[in-house]
């Protein structure tokens, strides 16, 4: 079944794809995963200088599959863990990819100690002609109350 609404989201340790998970069990929404060729290390410092290479460098992380047309979509959430105090490269190259004219989207992360850094501004700059609700932030240490917590979201931001 279609339906209005999709999910896109990248997870490197689990934690992002548990959110999403619970997201499309609250929602419905339709879902793709960003998934790397070559996946990053479960090192936290390795993967902190290969992403940091990644974005200085504009490399392209090459992945297995690119999402082509949010067309038949109204609602689009993006989920995310934040680096670096953004989204990884791996998002941004699919975001750049799409037509956000008219949609609605709603950023959903995961992070550290952090919080959004600057991920709210870049989704607005990145996500030309959408309107951006407001945004949805888990600490990674609160991954276990991810359901009730976007369900609590939920509620505020479908009024």
């Amino acid at each position: 079944m279609m339906t209005n609404e999709l999910i896109i989201y990248f997870s490197k340790s689990g934690n992002t794809k548990v959110i999403a998970e619970a997201l499309k069990e609250l929602t419905g929404a339709d879902i793709f995963e960003l998934e790397p060729v070559r996946k990053y290390s479960a090192s936290y410092s390795l993967t902190v200088i290969r992403s940091r290479l990644e974005d200085l460098f504009r490399m392209d992380v090459k992945v297995k599959e690119y999402l082509d047309s949010i067309e038949d979509y109204d609602i689009i959430y993006i989920a995310f863990p934040v680096w670096a105090a953004t989204f990884p490269r791996i998002v941004r190259q699919q975001l750049e990819k799409l037509d956000f004219n008219g949609k609605t989207v709603r950023a959903v992360i995961s992070h550290g100690n952090g919080g959004f850094g600057k991920s709210r501004k870049d989704i607005r700059e990145i996500c030309k002609g959408a309107q951006i609700d407001e945004a949805f932030g888990i600490y990674d240490y609160n991954i276990k109350y991810a359901k009730r917590n976007l369900g609590e979201w939920l509620d505020n931001v479908n009024f």
